[in-house]
């Protein structure tokens, strides 16, 4: 049912009387000041098409007013601005004009709170509207943590045509949909679930819940144990809500995660060292935290060593230090699980990309552990927490930008100082996850002694046998450009001295059989990708630790829109840096054994 007051908004800018808007008439509502003076340009005016086109259901090029009903909803504008005629104004696009001067603000509400970009001076209202809600979810009182009560129910919030948590059925892919489709989780009954694994393939078998179990670890297989935690909402939650920022509210603001903390209990026993996970075997806190810097977006590297430095802030069952902060570079954005290997022989079958980062440190202090606690039965108690950080240079958001009206966040933080105020205030807090059940569980665990102070070893990955060019042309191309540049870089991470790699692997990467040419206006190239493995220089023992990097092998043939003539050369693997992993001489010995028969250094 339509309300009088929208109906009468309607029948006023109807200036023709055809009981539809048209793209002159919706211009006047949103350039038309209490003034009644028009201020509109061609930006508006685009606008206004993208408006029609987004919600012009009948195609007729006009809004009837059951669409002009959905339009308002959709932005949320307030009832009373529509009785007196008018929409928000916008403050001007010219970067180099100061800022409008903005009505007295309120005192400073908590970080995380839900907040509303106050409107500019108009004239006296009798009295200020009532709080709005979204579809039965009012979003009111104190900030909120990530994946509070508050949290959750911004999922009912409409950003543009469709709610935040149909966006994250859109956007969840790949693993995190596998399992949090299969695991039949949901946003009320059922939202968290801790399963565990024994199988070689990690989380095949969905059907067993951590919490209650009693498990016992075989003794033979790759894979000892793990346990995966999956969220129906992804990890990186809201921290904030703003119900009318300009130019197209409403905006929620979402803390990045990329650290987890596990507190783990033993027989009663809190486990408090403090591990910072992120790298190969057996790394200290310092040289984890340098590893962290590389495993994030670089615009992020300062934030998260901070936090690392930090330590959590926590509270309740999360008090305290925790056993390990495990720091993860595909926890970023979209995803909704976190992978715990925990027992393993190889850390190749143990880890999946979204631990690859953690994992084989998680590996080698959980097998630490072991050695302490011993074998034979125990109980054990894990809670899991992860923090978040919200960064302006890469903001994560869900708003109308994403709906068709092309509203970048850097447009949010120009177009309105209060957006902008908000997003600085989180910028330097400390976001943390909302403790709750569901992040916990308690299980007994039998070792055998076979895994008691036997860590994992990594050995050699597989040669690519999809690869569509000559596998000895390629290698030696990788051979010889793997001694310079990035990989090399990241090689001296690991051991004292590069040379030339004692040999290559082309990287199973089945897509287009391992090679993938480019070509645009701006720059054309070839590129694969390969695995150099270098012996320890200063020690030939079996057991001396080698160093076995991934990189990209790249060849430009135009870059900036020139053409360009040069040798190929190694590269970062995207916007992260090669992946340098230990790996024991031995195992670097018996993978030229392996491949002797395809190709020789």
């Amino acid at each position: 049912m339509v309300s009088t007051s929208i109906r009468k908004a309607f029948e006023e800018f109807d200036v023709d009387g055809s009981g539809t808007l048209s793209a002159e008439e919706c211009l006047a509502i949103l350039t038309r000041g209490a003034t009644g003076e028009k201020s509109g340009d061609g930006h508006d005016r685009g606008r206004c098409w993208e408006i029609i086109q987004d919600f012009d259901k009948n195609g007729d090029g006009v809004l009837s007013i059951e669409e002009f009903v959905e339009a308002f909803e959709m932005f949320m504008l307030d009832e009373d601005e529509f009785q007196n005629g008018a929409a928000p104004a916008e403050p001007d696009d010219d970067e180099d004009d100061e800022p409008a001067a903005l009505p007295a603000q309120p005192a400073a509400q908590p970080v995380g709170a839900t907040v509303t970009s106050p409107p500019p001076p108009a004239a006296p209202k009798a009295a200020a509207p009532a709080p709005r809600a979204y579809s039965g979810f009012p979003i009111e009182g104190p900030g909120f943590k990530m994946h509070a009560p508050e949290a959750w129910a911004c999922l009912g919030v409409k950003v543009m045509k469709k709610t935040w948590e149909k966006s994250i059925e859109a956007d969840c892919r790949g693993q995190s949909a596998k399992i949090r489709d299969g695991w039949s989780l949901d946003s009320k009954s059922r939202r968290y679930a801790i399963r565990w694994a024994t199988d070689p393939q990690p989380m095949r078998e969905w059907d067993r819940e951590a919490d209650g179990a009693s498990i016992r670890v075989p003794e033979q297989t790759k894979l000892g144990f793990d346990l995966t935690f999956c969220s129906y909402m992804p990890l990186a939650s809201p921290v904030a809500l703003l119900k009318k920022a300009k130019p197209a509210g409403p905006v929620l603001i979402m803390a990045t995660t990329h650290l987890v903390d596990l507190y783990l209990e033993v027989d009663g026993v809190r486990q408090t060292d403090g591990h910072i996970c992120c790298g190969e075997g057996e790394m200290t806190n310092e040289s984890a935290i340098a590893n962290a810097r590389s495993a994030v977006p670089s615009d992020l590297e300062d934030a998260i060593e901070k936090a690392l430095r930090d330590g959590p802030p926590g509270e309740g069952g999360m008090a305290g230090q925790p056993w390990a902060t495990l720091v993860g570079k595909e926890l970023g954005e979209e995803a909704h699980i976190i992978h715990l290997p925990l027992i393993a022989a190889d850390l190749e079958s143990a880890c999946i990309s979204e631990s690859e980062s953690y994992g084989p440190m998680l590996l080698h202090k959980f097998s630490e552990l072991l050695s302490s606690v011993g074998a034979g039965k125990h109980k054990w108690s894990l809670r899991l927490s992860w923090r978040g950080v919200v960064h302006n240079e890469r903001l994560l958001i869900e708003g109308q930008f994403d709906g068709g009206i092309n509203v970048q966040p850097e447009t949010y933080m120009k177009k309105d100082p209060n957006f902008k105020a908000i997003v600085e205030g989180l910028m330097e807090q400390a976001h943390v996850v909302y403790d709750q059940p569901g992040l916990s569980c308690t299980f007994e665990l039998d070792v055998p002694a076979k895994w008691v102070g036997s860590g994992p070893e990594r050995f050699a990955e597989q040669m690519n046998p999809h690869f569509k060019g000559d596998v000895e042309e390629y290698c030696l191309i990788a051979l010889r450009c793997a001694s310079r540049g990035a990989s090399a870089n990241q090689a001296l991470t690991v051991i004292s001295r590069v040379g030339t790699p004692a040999h290559i692997v082309l990287d199973g990467y089945t897509w287009a059989g391992g090679l993938t040419e480019h070509s645009s206006y701006d720059e054309a190239f070839e590129r694969f990708m390969a695995w150099g493995l270098w012996y320890n220089p200063d020690d030939n023992s079996d057991d001396a630790d080698g160093v076995m990097v991934k990189f990209w092998c790249t060849k430009y043939t135009r870059k900036g829109g020139q053409p360009v003539s040069q040798d190929w050369e190694s590269e970062n693997i995207g916007m992260f840096k090669c992946v340098a992993q230990r790996i024991k001489n031995k195992n670097v010995r018996a993978a030229i054994e392996r491949d002797a028969s395809i190709w020789n250094a």
